[in-house]
This record gives C-alpha cells, sequence and structure tokens, in this order.
C-alpha cells in the first residue's frame, strides 16, 4: 500500500506515543525505593510517573510546532476556565501557601497539556485499544505485586513496598488500589464489547480474563467499599449500555463472568476478614467511630466554606483553618467524634476545593465536570455511556478521600479516559508560523525539557536523601544540600533542618539557635499546625525560661490535637528539662 510522507510521520509519531505510554503505566509505577510517609512526590514513583507524563506532553508539543497543525476541542475552554479559577484565587487570599498553589497549578496545567497533546498525535481507535490493553497489563502487575506483598516478608521483598496482608500494591494505600483494579476491572469488559475483540491475538484475550481475575481477587481481599461501589456501578453501567454488543461475544462475556465469579471467590477466600469489615462499612457501622469521625470533618469543611465563600481561604490553608475550626466545635460539643491525626483534606475533592479555593474554584471545577459530561452525552448512550463507567471508580474515590494527591497514576488514568470522550468532537487548526517562530519554540521546548528532567531527578535525590536524614544516625545537614534546593521539599527540609537545631540547642546550650528555632516555629504555627511543632515550640519556650508562653502554646497544641502521642511525649520531656544556664 503507497504511503503518503505524512501518514509516515503519524505512524512514528504512534508508535513513539505507545512507547512513552508503556512507560508511563508499566514501568514508571514500579520504580520504588525507602522514603518518608507522605503523598505527591514523597511517594517515589510518582516522581517517575509525572517525568513519563511529561515526555507524552513534549511529544504532542513538538508535533504541532513541526505540522503547523493541531487538534483542538470546545471542552478545552472549560478546562482553560478552570485553570484561570484555581490560579486567580491566589491573587485573593492573604493567607495561601504559594508552593502549594503553583504546584496545584502545575498539576492542573499539565493535566490540561496532557489531554491537548494526546489529541494532537491523532491517534486511531485501534491506537486507543492498545492503550487500553497496557492499561490492563499495568493493572494486572500491581495485582502481582500485591499478590507478593501477601506471600512474601519484607526481606524478600526489598524492592517493593512491605504491606503484610494487605494488597496495596505500589500506592501503599488499600483504596487507591482498590479504586485501580476497579478500574481495570471495567476496562476488560469493555474491551469484550468492542467489535475487534474477535480479531484480537489471543494474547489479548488472555490478558483481559487474568487481569478480570485479579482485579476481582484483589478488591474482593481487600473489602475496600470504595472499590467494591466503584466496580459494582461501573460494570453495572456498562452492561445496561454495551448489553447488544456484549451479547455478539457470548463465549467471551460467559468466560468473563467465570473469571470474574472465580476470582471473587478466591479473594473472600483468603481475605475473608477484610472482607466482612467493608461489608459492615458498607452497611454504616464503621469501626472506631470512623464515620462519625468523617461526618466531623464535614461539618467543619462546610463552617469553612461559609465563613469564606467566595475565593475560599487560599491554596495550602485547609490544614491550619481545619484545625482551627476544629478546636472551636471542640468546645461546644466535647464529646463528639473528631479524630486524632491531623486533618490534610476532607476527604472529598468537592469540599476541599469550597475551603481553598471558594466558589470561584468550584465554579471551574463544575463547570468542567459539566462540559464532559455533555460531551458523553453527545457521543451517544453506548460509547459516552461506556466512557462515564470507566471514569466511575476514581470520580467516586475523590468524593471520599483524595486518590489523586496519592498517585499521579490515577490522575493520569482519568485523564486519558477525558481524552478518550474529547477526541470525538476535536476539530484541526493550521498554523502559520515563521522559520524563526518555529526554531525559536523548539529551542523553549528543549530548555524547558531540561529543567523538567532536572527538577525531577533532583526529586529524587531528595527524596532518598531526605530518607536517610531522618533514619539514620549520626545526621549531617550538609546531607540536606540537594532537597534544601528543591522547591517542593524545600519546605520538609527547613522543618527537619529547624528541629535538628533544637536538638543541638538543647545538648550544647546554644541560645543561638534555641533563638532562632523560636522565630521559625512561630512564623510556622501561622501556616501549619504540626503537632510536633507546637511541642517544640513548648520545649524552646520552656528551655528559654518562658514558663507560661509553654504551657500556653503546649495547652493550644492540645486542644488542637487532643491525646496526641507526640505532644504527650514533649509533655513529659519538658517536666524532666531542666532551664539552659544562663
Amino acid at each position: 500500500m503507497f504511503r503518503t510522507p505524512l501518514y509516515s510521520s503519524q505512524q512514528r509519531y504512534h508508535i513513539l506515543y505507545v512507547f512513552l505510554f508503556g512507560a508511563l503505566f508499566l514501568v514508571a509505577p514500579l520504580y520504588y525505593h525507602r522514603h518518608l510517609a507522605g503523598g505527591g512526590l514523597f511517594l517515589p514513583f510518582n516522581i517517575l510517573v509525572w517525568f513519563s507524563a511529561c515526555l507524552v506532553i513534549f511529544t504532542g508539543v513538538f508535533k504541532v510546532v513541526e505540522t503547523q497543525r493541531f487538534q483542538f476541542s470546545r471542552v478545552f475552554y472549560f478546562f482553560l476556565f478552570l485553570l484561570i479559577t484555581t490560579t486567580s484565587t491566589g491573587f485573593f487570599t492573604s493567607s495561601f501557601d504559594p508552593v502549594s498553589w503553583l504546584f496545584r497549578v502545575l498539576a492542573l496545567l499539565g493535566g490540561i497539556l496532557f489531554v491537548f497533546s494526546v489529541l494532537q498525535l491523532s491517534l486511531s481507535v485501534r491506537v486507543f485499544e492498545l492503550c487500553l490493553h497496557i492499561i490492563l497489563a499495568s493493572v494486572l502487575l500491581q495485582a502481582a505485586v500485591g499478590l507478593f506483598q501477601i506471600l512474601f516478608d519484607s526481606s524478600v521483598l526489598a524492592w517493593l513496598p512491605f504491606s503484610p496482608t494487605i494488597p496495596s500494591g505500589i500506592f501503599q494505600q488499600i483504596n487507591v488500589a482498590a479504586s485501580y483494579q476497579a478500574t481495570g476491572l471495567s476496562i476488560s469488559l469493555y474491551l469484550i464489547s468492542r467489535p475487534s475483540f474477535k480479531r484480537n491475538h489471543w494474547l489479548l484475550h488472555s490478558l483481559i480474563y487474568v487481569s478480570a481475575f485479579s482485579a476481582a481477587a484483589v478488591v474482593t481481599y481487600s473489602g475496600s467499599r470504595v472499590g467494591m461501589l466503584g466496580a459494582l456501578t461501573a460494570l453495572g453501567l456498562l452492561l445496561c449500555c454495551r448489553i447488544r454488543l456484549l451479547v455478539r461475544n457470548k463465549r467471551a462475556l460467559i468466560g468473563w463472568l467465570l473469571m470474574l465469579l472465580v476470582g471473587c471467590f478466591v479473594g473472600s477466600q483468603y481475605g475473608n476478614s477484610q472482607l466482612q469489615q467493608g461489608v459492615h462499612k458498607l452497611g454504616g457501622t464503621e469501626e472506631n467511630g470512623r464515620l462519625e469521625a468523617r461526618i466531623s470533618i464535614y461539618n467543619i469543611s462546610l463552617e469553612l466554606f461559609k465563613e469564606s465563600p467566595w475565593v475560599g481561604h487560599g491554596a495550602g490553608s485547609f490544614e491550619k483553618v481545619y484545625q482551627d475550626k476544629k478546636s472551636d466545635f471542640m468546645k461546644q460539643d466535647p464529646n463528639a467524634n473528631y479524630g486524632t491525626r491531623r486533618t490534610s483534606h476532607p476527604h472529598n475533592e468537592l469540599l476541599y476545593w469550597m475551603v481553598e479555593g471558594g466558589l470561584v474554584s468550584l465554579s471551574g471545577m463544575i463547570f468542567a465536570c459539566i462540559a464532559i459530561i455533555v460531551q458523553l452525552f453527545k457521543i451517544g448512550w453506548s460509547r459516552g455511556g461506556a466512557y462515564g463507567a470507566l471514569l466511575f471508580p476514581i470520580a467516586l474515590h475523590t468524593q471520599v478521600e483524595y486518590p489523586f494527591y496519592l498517585s499521579s497514576l490515577h490522575w493520569f488514568l482519568f485523564l486519558f479516559f477525558i481524552t478518550m470522550a474529547v477526541h470525538h468532537s476535536q476539530i484541526q487548526v493550521r498554523l502559520h508560523l515563521t522559520n524563526v517562530m518555529r526554531k525559536t519554540l523548539f529551542v523553549f521546548l528543549a530548555l524547558v525539557a531540561y529543567f523538567v528532567a532536572f527538577f525531577f531527578s533532583q526529586s529524587l535525590v531528595s527524596n532518598k536523601q531526605l530518607f536517610g536524614f531522618v533514619n539514620y544516625l549520626p545526621r549531617d545537614l550538609s546531607e540536606l544540600k540537594v532537597s534544601s534546593r528543591n522547591l517542593y521539599f524545600s519546605d520538609y527540609t527547613e522543618f527537619l533542618q529547624m528541629q535538628t537545631y533544637l536538638e543541638y540547642a538543647e545538648t550544647s546550650n546554644n541560645k543561638e539557635l534555641l533563638a532562632m528555632y523560636v522565630q521559625w516555629a512561630e512564623e510556622t504555627l501561622k501556616t501549619m499546625t504540626e503537632p510536633v511543632v507546637y511541642g517544640g515550640l513548648a520545649l524552646a519556650y520552656h528551655l528559654s525560661g518562658r514558663m507560661e508562653e509553654s504551657g500556653q502554646i503546649l495547652t493550644k497544641g492540645l486542644s488542637v490535637y487532643p491525646n496526641n502521642k507526640e505532644l504527650a511525649i514533649y509533655k513529659a520531656r519538658i517536666l524532666k528539662t531542666p532551664v539552659l544556664a544562663k
């Protein structure tokens, strides 16, 4: 068959995209080294996931400059509106954290550019299906990681997160793993309904059946209610909107159902206690008062929204304003269950945006969601309903937890499904760039790529150094040079440095370091309510002879975090520690 140069170029881009997509979903999520607790880039695999996604973005943008054509959809107007509303709130609030605001804007911008870049590659239906098979392989790999975690101890799994009895995979959180597996279940049923299913290689058929079995087993074993609800609803929706196509492949559908049932049976037999807990939770009988604590979080968050309904309290401010408001609630109703842990997110994405960004940011999110829903309706019940089913498990998860902050893989998986829906309404726009402008854009892309690669490589080094500094003695502050220069980790690095200064001041009678710590802690508590900082400042006041202030800040810390173990340790330590000599 004769192929034009444009077609050959298109094919090369498709091959490159499939390779990068495989790196994003198959290779990057398997990277692991020991690290500190947290989300975002504190989880090493997220660093490589973002780097791989950036390579996809650069590929799409490069093609636009090279061909002087770009694909566009009206849905992007709503995405840009979301970006503008989120960005603008940073200019109207004074209590926001500029670093949190910057990375939130960059995450949204990166997501929009990811959808835009995938559209530029003009992927065929066959390539989209191949990408779905790659995602299924990723789901199967994560299920295998979970199986290894159950069967082997930490000495055998030094290259994977240690998670005995819980198949959390690389995500290290069972609900995040369960929603990923639930999405995989939906993909496997959707692929059976595709007209091309009968023509596919038997290896692709095997991948669908095995991944359906493993995903069902993991979701059932975990007892995750968000995973079970997400899977049941998505599969039910798929059956409703694709039933005519599914019955054409009766044997495949029966085989898939058998693998689903066997997987559920195996998961229920080996994870009986987790499944029972999940069923109890679905019935509303949460253990240890978690449901009551969650309701308290929602009530406090709604009150915070009422206090600043238009532009919110500012990006990165939730933890501080929540803890302050929680103290007021505890005075009014001391018998209610508010939980004992720090609360940095209300476990509901809409509430989170309402508190930090107000109606301005919320309007951007709502309009973007409406645009996607309208797009799903436009492409018809069978296709649009199927895409909605693929989106549902993760969408549900965002309303009860915060999966996007724990797993960037969920973020880009969600965006890929959006891209599948948007690409049906794309139009091509022709650009007219001079040679000078094209060369300038190529140089600019090269510079941005260099800085992106530098940032993520620096982030990997910082991640390792922070773990080593916290867990290995003696501690040498020179080990934090790299992380102190990394914008993402610099605040936490400063926190570690100041806590180390407090230890040095106490052991060496160094009043200059003590004064430095006091000044830093007083400023920090204006924007962050970390129990260790409350306790550290109380200890620093005590060492300085400021007994009354020490008691006040310790009392305030305990009012915000009652029954907190770290504050209890600091209280006992203060009683035993003498004041520094003058």
